[in-house]
Order: structure tokens, then C-alpha cells, then sequence
């Protein structure tokens, strides 16, 4: 992951739309980008080659004032955000384009420095932070500290409308996700009637289908089931913004709690999701743990379905290493997020990350979803090592096998 902090006075940018802009085109097949409503250029380091997701953390002036462009290398510029959903005042997290929340902003980039530019659009946009995961489920809350980093953006130069020159702000910097033990593991359907987990959803399956006309009962909550078992705080995003902040002890309710005394929540029908992420600290502070992310449907469905038969797993799962690429360079003393994809007929259990040569003996197993293990890369250079992942089921069946081979430089 790749972080990119881009600020002016109170750490952020303010773009200002000025009265009869001139234009210039960036490249002949692109739009003309406006030259006098702000722009900063910084670059960034990729360490691997990949898929990122670029998330910004904007805020809206109003309804009609709330996107901004971004442009990476001498690539057509993107129009960020540019939705009248986004709240004004109020710094948000987006990750789509051209106003279509469903869009999601993702760049495939090589391994070294690309240069981006930060475009103003509209009036009294303001920008805080970019980030570029390689973590493409990762939703960021706050200040983006929940979404592990890798690799800090390294500013270069800034110019704006303004005749104060831009001020460069320090900032502390935010604590690696996964550096703590604490984690999210599972969630619960809770009936809040009774306070009881629901028969068949404690843990909920991934993908599930809550039915509300055949659930016991539509007043529901959901509670995160933490290890170890008391946390410091766990927050709630609900279709990623967030809903919910618990601190203390268990349980940690989605909905709330007034001391076991689980509050009525029902979803509307659709698909949603619910991230749970933990932190050592009361009122989500101190260090971040790693989330949980829980995909669902709603729907309210009355009639009879005939009762699925279990699947018998007699497949082995399989397994495919997302990050590094196969024989790319990886950078000497830098920490790379190992990560696969694994899959199943029924489930996978873990999925165990190795890497071996030149005295390197390194072994990390992890349980849930996405799968990805931080990796010290050693100091020397021009080595070669190879990368394993091994997915696991739970029926004893062959683990899956991928393997890679990478050097350092």
C-alpha cells in the first residue's frame, strides 16, 4: 500500500474554482484539464507490480461542488467522486468515479515512481489524503490507519492560485493495520428479542441470504466475535461508512447494546456489507487490529424452499498468489504485504504463506480473508527467493498449491 499525504494550512488542500479559467490539454486523446483551480504533484513508489485501489478522503462544499482530478503519470485524468450523495462539510472516504459509487477506482501500476497530479474542479472541494492499496477489499475509516502501508508517498512540488505558498504540515504517523493481535474472526446474527445467536448464522456464513420472512424475528443485531475475547474497541462500517463504535468489554453489538441488552436493527433488502475493525483502545484508538468483512443479502421471501443438502467436500482448495508478481523485483528492507486468493467448494481454512532461500526461513499462517501475511524483506540485494501459499480445507483434502519466485534489489 502506498500512502499520499497532500495537504496545504489545516492539512488539507483547499481547491478554489477561479472566475473564467484558462485550459490546456495534457494529452490530445484527453479532456483539457483547468490550469487555475489548484493542482499538487507528488510521486509515489510501487514496490510490486499490481492492482491498487486509490481511495480519497474528500469534502464536499455543497451538492454541486464535490469531486476532484486526479492524474497519474501522463495518463488521461479521472474525475473522483462528483456524486450529490457525498454529505457536504463532512470528510469522507471515495473510491469511485465519474459519480458512480458502483465504479470503484482501481490503477494497475509497475513496480517504481509514478507522479500524481491533484486537479481542482470545483469550487471549495476539499482534499485531505489519497491512499493507494494493494488491499482491495480494505475500506479505510477515519484517517486510513485501518488499511495496512507499505510504501509513503514522497511529496515533490505544489502550485496553487494562492499567493501564500503552500505549508507543509506534520502529521503522526498512523499504526500498520495487523500490527496488533487483536482481530475480528466472526459475526453473529443476534435475535434482539432474546438476546440469543440465530440457529444457522452464529458465525454468519460469508454471502449469506437473511430471508426476513422465515428469520424468527426482523429485530436483529449482529455481534463481532473477537481474539482474544475483550478488545479495547471494535468499530462498525455499515456499506462502509460507519455506524457504530463499541469500547470495553464484549459483546461488540453492530446495532449497540445497553449491557447485553442487544438494541432492534433491521436491513433493508439488498445487498450490503458490515466491516468490523478492532483497536487496543477505547473509542477506536491506539492500535488497529485486523477487520472483518461480512457480505450479505436481504430479502423478505414468504413460501416454502426445499432444504439444500450439505455439500460433501471432496475437492481440494485451490490457491493463487495476488502479491508480489511472479519474477518481480521486491526492495531490500522494505516489508511486503504477501497475498493470495484461495477458494473452495465449501470453505477454506487458512492459507500458510513460506519463504525460502539464501538463509530465509520464513512461515505465516492466516484464517480468514482476505489472506495476506507481512514479509520482511532481507537486507541483501540480488538474491533470489521463493514464495509459497498452501490453502487448506477443513476436510483434510490436498492443500492447494502456488508458487512464485521473486529478488531482491
Amino acid at each position: 500500500m502506498i500512502k499520499s499525504f497532500i495537504k496545504e494550512s489545516s492539512l488539507f488542500l483547499l481547491l478554489t474554482l477561479v472566475v473564467a479559467p484558462s485550459y490546456a490539454t495534457a494529452q490530445s486523446a484527453c479532456p483539457p484539464l483547468p490550469t487555475a483551480t489548484g493542482t499538487v504533484s507528488t510521486s509515489i513508489t510501487v514496490p510490486v507490480n499490481g492492482t491498487y485501489a486509490v481511495w480519497s478522503r474528500i469534502q464536499a462544499a455543497d451538492t454541486s461542488n464535490n469531486s476532484y482530478l486526479i492524474q497519474i503519470d501522463e495518463q488521461c485524468a479521472i474525475t473522483v467522486g462528483d456524486s450529490q450523495a457525498l454529505t457536504p462539510n463532512l470528510w469522507t472516504w471515495v473510491n469511485y468515479r465519474d459519480g458512480n459509487s458502483s465504479s470503484a477506482l482501481r490503477v494497475s501500476l509497475t513496480q517504481g515512481t509514478h507522479v500524481v497530479r491533484l486537479i481542482g474542479r470545483e469550487a471549495g472541494v476539499k482534499l485531505d489524503k489519497v491512499l493507494f492499496t494493494s488491499i482491495l477489499s480494505c475500506v479505510p475509516v477515519e484517517f486510513g490507519s485501518n488499511c495496512p502501508l507499505s510504501v509513503t508517498a514522497t511529496p515533490t512540488t505544489a502550485s496553487t492560485p494562492s499567493s501564500t505558498p503552500p505549508k507543509t504540515a506534520n502529521t503522526p504517523s498512523p499504526t500498520t493495520s495487523g500490527s496488533s493481535s487483536n482481530q475480528v474472526v466472526s459475526m453473529t446474527l443476534i435475535n434482539a428479542h432474546t438476546n440469543q445467536s440465530i440457529a444457522g448464522f452464529d458465525p454468519i456464513p460469508q454471502n449469506t441470504v437473511l430471508n426476513l420472512a422465515t428469520l424468527p424475528t426482523k429485530n436483529l443485531n449482529v455481534r463481532a466475535n473477537t481474539s482474544p475475547s475483550k478488545v479495547g474497541s471494535v468499530r462498525f462500517l455499515y456499506d462502509g461508512k460507519v455506524k457504530n463504535t463499541e469500547s470495553g468489554s464484549a459483546p461488540y453489538a453492530f446495532a449497540g447494546d445497553d449491557d447485553s441488552d442487544y438494541s432492534a436493527w433491521t436491513p433493508t433488502e439488498g445487498n450490503h456489507t458490515i466491516t468490523a475493525i478492532p483497536y487496543s483502545k477505547t473509542d477506536a484508538k491506539g492500535t488497529v487490529g485486523k477487520q472483518f468483512n461480512l457480505s450479505f443479502s436481504v430479502l423478505s421471501q414468504t413460501g416454502t424452499s426445499p432444504t439444500p443438502i450439505p455439500t460433501k467436500d471432496t475437492q481440494s482448495p485451490r490457491v493463487s498468489i495476488s502479491i508480489p508478481n511472479h519474477n518481480t523485483g521486491v526492495i531490500s528492507r522494505s516489508t511486503v504485504n504477501l497475498t493470495a486468493n484461495a477458494s473452495d467448494n465449501v470453505g477454506v481454512k487458512k492459507v500458510i504463506f513460506s519463504v525460502a532461500g539464501y538463509g530465509e526461513s520464513f512461515t505465516c499462517t492466516d484464517m480468514t480473508a482476505p489472506f495476506s501475511c507481512s514479509w520482511e524483506v532481507p537486507s541483501t540485494q540480488d538474491r533470489t527467493y521463493t514464495i509459497t501459499a498452501k490453502s487448506y480445507d477443513a476436510a483434510n483434502n490436498p492443500p492447494g498449491v502456488h508458487t512464485i519466485q521473486v529478488f531482491s534489489n
